[in-house]
């Protein structure tokens, strides 16, 4: 086989082969010229694709071989299989049958002859075509014409196309691997020669599909193997096409020549295939590749073969021109064809490359280079081709235009030729530039084109060039050079008819614009730098200019009304404009500037007068725009005269500037004076002559402007206005002439008000003459109106009040009724607004309002018909604004009739027809709705918020904030009057409107504040507090920052704060959490009563601290509020309504709660707090009065509380309001307080007939259904089911009865319930039965049952009535109980639990009879035992009404108690006991045993403590500034209540402590006594005051009538004390002796009493000497003898064991009344005796008291006594605790006879003893009393603390100065302490002894001290220190509760005054007993030795006393026999506490 090899020198230009060899194998070259015929040809290219793609199969090659069709016939070819060792030895099957040497030799000749064939056809064709080139020179591409570059399927037939492919196949088998295998490098490049000759001629022939594969196979099986060192497979047919790119850069062409002659045929072909392709072949990448300058590209493969010795310079450059040529020709057919944008971009590269290539060429055969000009001419002539193309508009295209211009450049340059582009192709580009507005690309070419032509075109070529700069960024200082050269050239253009072309008056016309902008941008710069103020003053100066230049070429043409003429005149005006608009930069410019600027003006405007004026130019000047120039001129001018050059000037030349101004608007017509000029001119030229002080010029000025508006007709437009439009659109229309005229006479107005001297009202008004009377009346009206809303200077408000009269008079006649409503509404308004009135304008202007009012008439012609209604009631409203009578106000109807017709409104349109002056309707309805809310009128308040809300849901008042809070108003509203779906649907459109606001934090708080009220009106705590916790969110983001600023935001910040924790006290309250309920109701009482005093006494600006704390500074507690400050008497109250609300709420919440607690102080002072409420609105005073007098009369201060009330019900008689029935229900339970028992009941018959029944059922019916659906949802409290028997009945039946299990708690309250009604009735109903309690006489409809809505509102009414139910039922069953002879005696017998012992269970243990059963106290047992049948008479029938007022009582004591008033607990406690022993007497005990009992009877003082102390926490939590004004987030209690006392604690008392409780009954006819002793039961006996105990004789004895002479010795006594007849003569000092002995006397004998009638034979029961077993089971046993010899009971009973056992508590009582040698025990034994034989009687033991021997049986008993006595051994000392109900103590029970001797103190409740013996527990398990170690006790006294106690001085400094000299004890002597020094001697001292006045509560606050965690020992030696002050029902108040609650363990105090000599006297003694001096210091016994005692101390006593250190209680009874009036003076020492030893 032989392969053609070429052998010419490399050329790229196309074939350069010349003579073709055949090689064999062997490299011998032979000729050949063959045709081969095809038949042979597609039976090679058959097998040897059969060879490259072997089938798979049978092994046969058939004819569906993939391959074109042939025309010849193919025989099928049978091939066999044979194997060969490949080059790696694996065996290779080859399916053709042909050896591997066979087919290498098939493939080599298919190949040469087909290469033959192909080079034939190839000539053939070529012969064909008119060569244009010589023979000489090699065929390139250039030779090529456009009709011959075709597609294939034209050029290529299917013969020559078999041959290609069979060449091919030929190539591709020589490539395979194991035919290459052994074959030379030589043989493989002329095998690569020989590809490139068959790639030659297959792109001769045009067949550029295998062209483009064939190069494909050249690129990979040479270069790309190169590479990667792999070889390519070739075992399939190859169809792969490369990248045109890729096959053209070749940059490793240059490694050897080979390579490189092969590289350039290569790409010589490639070149000619993408030439052959067309466009299609233009790609970026392709591009590139083309480049001379890239590595690799045909050019630079050219040039490295060159610098390399490859080819020389001739040949390289011949290839580079060869190349440059072909791209010039493929650059024109791409041209012609492409219709793209990249396509004729491409295109454009190609030229430009192709003229690089030429430059190349040219270097390189060092020809003579072409000119610059001819690069440029090409590029300049194909640009302009295209351009007229639609690629021009590309943006594409301009960026590739300027890309190749860039670098032809670049190349030009580098060759060293003229780079400046020719003017066609600078004014071509130019356009491009402008046409896609770059002028960047401009500014690079028009400076060489200013530099050609004549001046007239080098001036128009600059002004382009400025135009842009102008417009551009660029050199300040280019610019400023280019603006100068403009502008000395434009005043030289010489301007002829034909000179102005269009182009060029564009030209001026835009360069006009560009210095416009520029001057406008440059505006507001006030430190312009100096280049931009030179370029700014050479733009302005270049305007003027342009306007010069324009001028002259108006006057340079003979036809100014030409087209030109028309369009020059245009340009003059609009340059002036111009020059108009640049007025901001000449202003802000430099001061040369602007005057400058000035004289361009007024030549501009000398200019169009000019231009106006002459005939050829008149016409074609527009008059309309010159007009406006005037205008706007002279607007430059009147401000010129502010600018500081021209103010600094003198006033010349401000008027000056002013007369041009004026004198520019002269000539025009007066429609534009007077829409556009004059009228306003004129006023401000009379402002400022104003300022000038030229006030008569600027008077008549403004008179001018007022005539010219009048002759203009505004003031008719104004009064026809008046009388169809509403008031506000009559002088707001901006648009109309009567705003302009409004204005002016405001400020003429204004004028005469600014002079001092102008006295008399009339000069005011500007009044014309001749004007009609209504005209006169606007004018006047507007006038009035505008003077009384300036405030400058004072008015006399009885002139303006004659001008409204005259305005009245004016417009008397009825059809302007409408329109003197709508004035005098607006004066009042205005007015009021001035809030200086006095009395007598108020008076005169509420005269006018009434008078108008009443003016109306029946016409029906009168204007502004539809403003009637709302008119009317503004004025109404104004009239109650300034009435002071009593809550005068429209009626409900009216503002009702107005809600409707505004409500009506849906738009604003509509609305104006309806509502005149929306703002002032707005306001004053805002500050009706504040009174109305606040005198508690919802229904009112109602209907007037739903107007405001309708009013700015029309957005008439755009504020969303406004919006919000009507709503709010609204909402709460609703909730008030139950309509909670209605108040529910308002907060949804409130949350609407707050995400419309953005945000607005303080209406948030509101909003969910309103919310939490609805839920709490819903009784849904649970969701109540979720709010909470929301707006306290909201509080933190809107105040935790940015504290408030302003007085108006921090008192609405506060106001937000109180509210918040109003309602959280509120929710606590109803849940139970007192502590939470107190804290924030006394935060929120201290922040209203800071924000009422800010306002009462008008501060001018709200009080602040540093911190923001703004309520603290005007209060630092409430009780040092100092509220009788002067108050500034002009005030009217307007500034409280909107507080009101939340005051009263405020402030009666938190009475309520301290009342509630039973704390009287600390309740009447919030009540003073809402007296303040009278001093702003008098008519409050009732509702205030009435509250009040009910707590003066719990408080038991009578004669105060019947005071009120009466006043209050006079004040209150005949008045009608919403809360008439709630007033007298109130008087109904004051005079029920009072004892008025038949004024309550006249009043509740007049309540009952007022209420509806049907209205009372349908609320019953609604509420009923509520509660069932609260029910089903969140289940009930489930409590006992008791029967309630019905009032005046016999039998208790089930129709009259209630089932309390139906009563819900507090937390499960849902559903709408009618709030006000609600609780009405529940308060109704409550006091009905209390009534009926009081007295059985008075019969009331409905006391015959009670049903579950009367329960179902409020916790305070539901405890109410169930209280009031439990009194009325224990009253009726204690009056069948007096009634029934068997039963009787129960009611004057005294009663004992346990009274008898059980069988072997005597001691320890005692149980009620029923013991076995275990009796439960629960509120869900019935104890009713089976056999009481309710329908029976008898002692059953009573039993069973105990039972339910004692399961009624148990259940507010159990469910409710947290709801229950301190009273009530005490009052449910004695109600409980009387009703428990009752019951146990009866047989039917409801206890268990007695322990029980006794502990309970304790709870109420405990309870009430508990209260006391969380008060002093809720103190503690507000007394810091800060706490005040966080948001009230922690709504969980502290649970500061203490635990119940369990019986286990008993056990931690110690042994020798005896505690004593006496508990007076609530009718104040028996005493409850309990006494504890540690190991004992506890035992209970009840103790009528009177007994009927056969021969006492004595029952006058009543507790009030000893009660009033213990207080009468005690005033008695206090007087005595500071009678000056002790410091007198010896005369009447023995007289004052005298009568206090008999003080004294009276004292004994009134306690003497109280022991021997009330005690009786009961005293022994106070004996703290407790008998052994031994003891008492001897006495047992010979009492138990003698009622067996005495009772006939005892005689008739066999056996000992039937008879009942007296219990040993019982008989302890007679052990302890002491050794009848020493005492009369006569009438006690008696006593006691029928105490016992009563315990028997109602055991069953039945005997007839008139047959027993009385007398024997006390002999018996005596006798015993003595034995008992004579055996007894001598006993320890014991302590006794008291703890007293508040009604007894007053009384010293420590000076009863069996107590005078002995160690008594007071504890206030068990708990508190308790707690005193947990710390007495702490220092050891066993000790009796609390010790202090006398050497490390810290102590201090203050002696004589107000200077005038010398004596107690005298007595005490020398002593404690000597025995107290130590650095542990602080001293404050003769000067007073400050609060906190006091405090600190309590807290930091373990002893405080105090010798001054009183208690030192002038020095510390009770508050103070019972808020202190820890206190010392306390001795308080001053006159009635120790005194409790009571209070009625409510709880005692003094110094010893407050010590207790702060945690003392014990304080020495006085119950009265005694005398100073006196309690030192006794303080010596006790301090020296005591051990804290020494008793045997001569300066003690020097203040002793006056001693005269009374009595003496046992000798026993005094013997235990001198072996161990005496206790505080002991030392203190030593203490009271020093004194010289042992009762009246030691009677009145008491301790409270527990026994203090100081060891």
């Amino acid at each position: 086989m032989a392969v053609r090899s070429a052998t010419t020198k490399p050329s790229m230009a196309g074939r350069s082969v010349t003579k073709t060899k055949t090689i064999s194998s062997r490299s011998e070259p032979e000729e050949k010229e063959t045709i081969t015929d095809e038949h042979d040809v597609v039976r090679d290219l058959r097998l040897l694709r059969a060879i490259l793609e072997p089938a798979s199969g049978n092994g046969t090659i058939t004819g569906k071989a993939e391959r074109p069709k042939s025309t010849v016939s193919e025989p099928t070819i049978k091939t066999t299989t044979s194997s060969r060792t490949g080059k790696n030895g694996a065996e290779k099957e080859i399916k053709t049958g042909l050896s591997l040497h066979e087919q290498k030799k098939l493939a080599m000749n298919s190949f040469n002859q087909n290469l033959k064939t192909l080079s034939a056809l190839t000539k053939q064709r070529t012969t064909r075509q008119p060569q244009r080139h010589n023979d000489s020179q090699p065929r390139s591409t250039t030779n090529l014409r456009p009709h011959e570059i075709k597609e294939t399927e034209t050029s290529f037939n299917p013969s020559s196309k078999t041959f290609a492919e069979c060449a091919c196949a030929a190539l591709g088998v020589l490539r395979l691997d194991e035919v290459e295998d052994g074959t030379t490098d030589e043989f493989r490049h002329k095998r690569e020669q020989g590809a490139i000759l068959l790639l030659d001629n297959l792109i001769s022939l045009e067949s550029k599909e295998l062209a483009h594969i064939e190069a494909t196979k050249i690129y990979e099986q040479h270069w790309k193997r190169r590479k990667s060192d792999t070889k390519p497979a070739y075992r399939k047919i190859y169809t792969c096409k490369t990248e045109l790119r890729a096959l053209l850069q070749r940059d490793e062409a240059c490694i050897s020549k080979k390579a490189f002659n092969l590289t350039c045929s290569f790409q010589s072909q490639v070149l000619r295939l993408a030439i052959l392709y067309g466009i299609e072949a233009l790609s970026s990448g392709f591009l590139e590749a083309l480049q001379l300058d890239v590595n690799g590209s045909p050019g630079s493969v050219v040039l490295t073969g060159h610098q390399r010795g490859f080819i020389g310079a001739c040949e390289a450059g011949a290839n580079l021109k060869v190349i440059a040529q072909a791209l010039t020709r493929f650059s024109s057919i791409a041209r012609t064809k492409s219709g793209s944008v990249d396509k004729v971009c491409s295109s454009l590269n190609l030229l430009v490359e192709a003229q690089i290539y030429k430059l190349a060429c040219s270097k390189m055969l060092k020809e003579e280079s072409q000119s610059s000009a001819e690069s440029w001419s090409a590029l300049e002539q194909a640009v302009r081709h295209i351009s007229h193309s639609n690629c021009e508009k590309s943006q594409t295209f301009y960026n590739q235009i300027k890309t190749i211009l860039g670098r032809l450049q670049s190349a030009l340059q580098s060759h060293g030729h003229e780079t400046r582009l020719p003017i066609k192709l600078s004014e071509l580009l130019i356009e491009l530039a402008e046409r896609h507005d770059d002028p960047e690309h401009m500014v690079v070419l028009l400076p060489d084109l200013s530099t050609y032509g004549s001046r007239d075109e080098r001036l128009f070529y600059l002004c382009r060039l400025l135009l842009i700069h102008l417009d551009g960024q660029c050199d300040q200082t280019e610019l400023l050079v280019t603006i100068q050269d403009v502008t000395r050239m434009l005043p030289d253009f010489v301007h002829t008819p034909s000179s102005l072309r269009p182009d060029r008056l564009l030209n001026m016309v835009q360069l006009r614009k560009a210095c416009l902008r520029k001057l406008v941008a440059g505006t507001g710069s006030e430190q312009e730098p100096s280049s931009d103020a030179d370029i700014g003053s050479k733009c302005l100066e270049l305007l003027f200019f342009i306007l010069r230049f324009f001028e002259a070429g108006l006057l340079a043409r003979p036809d100014a009304n030409d087209k030109t003429g028309r369009s020059i005149c245009l340009a003059i005006l609009k340059t002036i404009e111009a020059l108009v608009d640049v007025e901001a930069y000449a202003r802000s410019g430099r001061d040369q500037i602007f005057p400058g600027y000035l004289d361009y003006l007024s030549q501009c405007v000398e200019l169009l007068r000019e231009l106006s004026k002459k005939e050829e130019t008149k016409d074609a000047i527009q008059i309309d725009a010159a007009r406006s120039l005037y205008v706007k001129i002279s607007n430059i001018f009147w401000r010129a005269h502010m600018h500081p050059h021209i103010a600094q000037k003198d006033d010349g030349a401000i008027l000056d500037m002013i007369s041009k101004s004026i004198a520019c608007l002269k000539g025009l017509p007066i429609e534009d004076l007077s829409k556009n000029a004059l009228g306003p001119r004129l006023e401000k030229f009379a402002d400022l002559q104003m300022k000038s002080e030229r006030i008569e010029e600027s008077r008549r000025t403004l008179k001018q402007a007022l005539d010219h508006y009048i002759t203009s007709q505004a003031l008719s437009d104004a009064a026809e206005t008046a009388l169809s439009k509403s008031n506000r659109t009559v002088w707001s229309d901006t648009a109309s002439l009567a705003a302009q005229l409004g204005r002016t006479l405001r400020n003429y107005n204004a004028s005469w008000q600014q002079d001092q001297s102008a006295d008399d009202l009339d000069h005011y008004f500007y009044e014309p003459t001749d004007l009609p009377d209504f005209h006169h009346a606007v004018l006047l009206e507007h006038q009035l109106l505008f003077l009384l809303r300036k405030k400058q200077r004072p008015l006399r408000y009885q002139s303006l009040f004659g001008k409204l009269q005259i305005v009245l008079g004016l417009t008397a006649s009825t059809k302007y009724y409408v329109w003197r409503l709508r004035l005098v509404s607006a004066f009042s308004f205005r007015a009021s607004k001035m809030m200086d009135l006095t009395d007598d304008d108020k008076s005169a202007l509420k005269e006018v309002l009434s008078a108008v009012l009443s003016s109306k008439s029946d016409g029906e012609n009168i204007f502004l018909q539809s403003y009637l209604a709302v008119l009317q009631l503004l004025v109404e409203l104004q009239i109650c604004s300034l009435a002071e009578a009593d809550r005068i106000y429209p009626d409900v109807s009216a503002v009702e009739d107005v809600r409707i017709q505004v409500c009506g409104c849906t738009t604003l349109d509509v609305l104006d027809e309806v509502v005149d002056d929306c703002e002032t309707l707005y306001v004053n309805l805002r500050a009706f709705t504040n009174r109305t809310l606040a005198f508690g009128d919802y229904e009112t308040t109602k209907a007037a918020s739903q107007i405001q809300v309708h009013i700015l849901t029309l957005n008439v008042q755009q504020s969303p904030e406004q919006l919000a809070e009507c709503r709010m108003q609204l909402a709460h509203c609703h909730i008030q009057l139950a309509e909670l779906e209605l108040a529910d649907r308002n907060l949804y459109a409130i949350e609407k409107v707050l995400v419309q606001d953005g945000g607005n934090e303080r209406n948030s708080i509101r909003f969910y504040l309103a919310r939490a009220e609805l839920e709490l009106a819903r009784r849904d705590s649970v969701k109540c507090k979720h709010h909470l916790a929301q707006a306290a969110e909201c509080f933190a983001r809107q105040y935790s920052k940015d504290a408030p600023r302003s007085s108006r935001e921090q008192i609405e910040r506060d106001s937000l704060i109180a509210a918040g924790a109003l309602l959280a006290s509120r929710v606590a309250f109803r849940e139970a959490s007192a502590e939470v309920a107190h804290r924030y109701a006394r935060q929120a009482a201290k922040i209203v009563i800071s924000i009422w005093t800010a306002l009462q006494y008008k501060r001018p600006s709200y009080p602040s601290s540093k911190d923001g704390s703004s309520v603290l500074s005007l209060t630092q507690d409430l009780s040092v509020l100092n509220i009788g400050l002067k108050r500034n008497n002009d005030n009217d109250g307007s500034a409280f309504w909107p507080y009101m609300q939340l005051y009263m709420c405020t402030l009666g919440h938190a009475a309520s709660l301290v009342s509630h607690a039973g704390l009287f102080e600390d309740a009447l002072h919030y009540y003073n707090q809402l007296s303040q409420l009278q001093s702003v609105q008098p008519s409050l005073q009732p509702d205030f009065s009435t509250t009040l007098s009910i707590l003066y009369a719990r408080a038991g201060q009578t004669s105060a509380a019947r005071e009120l009330l009466l006043a209050s019900e006079e004040l209150s008689s005949g008045r009608k309001t919403p809360e008439n029935s709630d007033l007298k229900l109130d008087y109904v339970e004051g005079f029920l307080l009072l004892g008025d028992k038949d004024r309550a009941f006249e009043l509740m018959t007049t309540v009952n007939a007022v209420v509806c029944a049907s209205e009372l059922s349908s609320s019953r019916k609604k509420t009923q259904k509520n509660l069932q659906t609260a029910r089903a949802r969140r289940g009930h409290m489930k409590t006992a089911s008791v029967k309630v028997p019905a009032k005046g009945l016999k039998t208790v039946s089930e129709g009259n009865s209630i089932d309390i299990s139906e009563v819900p708690s507090s937390a499960s309250m849902t559903g709408p319930l009618n709030i006000a009604q609600a609780l009405s009735e529940d308060r109704r109903h409550s006091l009905r039965w209390e009534l009926s309690a009081q007295d059985s006489t008075k019969q009331l409809d409905g006391t015959d049952r009670i049903s579950v809505p009367d329960l179902c509102s409020s916790p305070q009414y539901l405890v109410l009535e169930i209280f009031a139910v439990a009194k009325f039922t224990l009253r009726e069953a204690w009056r069948r109980l007096c009634a029934d002879s068997m039963q009787s005696v129960l009611t004057d017998s005294a009663v004992a639990l346990p009274s008898k012992a059980l069988p072997g269970r005597r001691n320890r243990v005692s149980l009620l009879r029923g013991g076995g059963e275990d009796v439960v106290l629960s509120p869900t047992r019935n104890p009713i035992p089976s056999t009481c049948s309710p329908t029976a008479e008898g002692p059953d029938s009573i039993a069973q009404m105990l039972h339910v007022a004692l399961r009624l009582c148990i259940v507010l004591l159990t469910e409710r108690k947290s709801h229950c008033p301190t009273d009530m607990i005490h009052t449910l406690i004695k109600m409980e006991a009387r009703i428990s022993l009752l019951l146990a007497t009866m047989g039917l005990p409801f206890v268990k045993s007695s322990s029980e009992l006794v502990l309970r009877t304790s709870q109420p003082k405990d309870e009430a403590l508990d209260r006391e102390v969380m008060l002093a926490a809720a103190e503690a939590a507000t007394r810091e500034r800060a706490s005040l004004l966080k948001w009230p987030i922690d709504l969980v209690s502290s649970n500061l209540n203490r635990a119940a006392i369990d019986i286990h604690q008993i056990d931690k008392l110690p042994s020798s402590w005896s505690i004593i409780s006496l508990t007076l009954a609530e009718d104040e006819d028996e005493l409850l006594v309990s006494k504890i002793i540690k190991g004992q039961s506890l035992f209970l006996v009840r103790i009528p005051l009177h007994r009927s105990n056969e021969g006492d004789g004595i029952d006058d004895f009543v507790f009030a009538d000893a009660k009033a002479e213990m207080r009468n010795i005690i005033k008695t006594a206090n007087e005595s004390s500071h009678d000056p007849r002790g410091m007198s003569d010896k005369t009447a000092r023995a007289q004052w002796h005298a009568d206090r002995e008999s003080l004294d006397e009276r004292l004994r004998l009134l306690l003497q009493n109280i022991e021997l009638i009330w005690l009786g034979g009961f005293r022994g029961i106070l004996d703290p000497y407790t008998a052994t077993e031994q003891e008492t089971m001897r006495f047992s046993k010979a009492l138990s003898q003698t009622l067996g010899n005495h009772l006939p009971s005892r005689q008739k009973t066999a056996s000992d064991s039937e008879r009942v056992q007296i219990h040993d508590h019982v008989l302890r009582i007679f052990l302890g009344l002491g050794d009848p040698d020493t005492a009369d025990l006569d009438d006690a034994i008696i006593d006691l005796l029928y105490f016992v034989v009563d315990i028997l009687q109602f055991n069953g033991e039945k005997n007839a008291y008139d047959e027993i021997d009385w007398d024997a049986m006390l002999v018996d008993i005596l006798d015993a006594l003595r034995a008992y006595h004579e055996t007894r051994p001598s006993l320890p000392a014991r302590h006794t605790i008291l703890i007293l109900d508040k009604e007894l103590e007053c009384i010293p029970w420590e000076a009863l006879p069996c107590l005078i001797d002995q160690s008594v103190s007071r504890m206030p409740s068990l708990a508190t003893l308790f707690e005193r013996v947990d710390q007495i527990r702490l220092h050891s398990e066993t000790a009796d009393a609390l010790p202090i170690s006398k050497g490390l006790a810290r102590g201090s006294y203050i002696l004589n603390p107000s200077g005038d106690l010398t004596s107690t001085q005298s007595v005490f400094e020398p002593i404690l100065a000597s025995h107290t000299a130590t650095p542990k004890f602080e001293r404050c002597i003769n000067t007073a302490p400050t609060e906190a020094q006091f405090e600190k001697f309590l807290t930091t001292s373990d002893i405080l002894l105090y010798f001054g006045h009183g208690s030192g509560a002038q020095y510390i606050r009770p508050r103070t001290v019972r808020a202190l965690p820890h206190c010392a020992v306390t001795f308080l030696f001053g006159c009635g220190s120790a005194k409790m002050t009571e209070h009625g029902r409510l709880e005692s108040s003094g110094m010893p509760r407050a010590y207790m609650l702060g945690h003392a363990p014990a304080v020495v105090g006085c119950l009265w005054d005694v005398t100073d000599r006196e309690i030192d006297r006794v303080a010596l003694k006790a301090l020296s007993e005591w051990g804290l001096i020494d008793r045997n210091d001569e300066r003690v016994q020097e203040g002793l030795k006056k001693k005269r005692r009374k009595g003496r101390v046992k000798e026993k006593q005094q013997k235990d006393a001198s072996t161990r250190p005496k206790t505080l209680t002991e030392a203190v009874t030593e203490g009271r026999g020093a004194c010289m009036l042992r009762y009246l003076c030691g009677a009145a020492v008491v301790v409270y506490g527990v026994p203090v030893v100081l060891e």
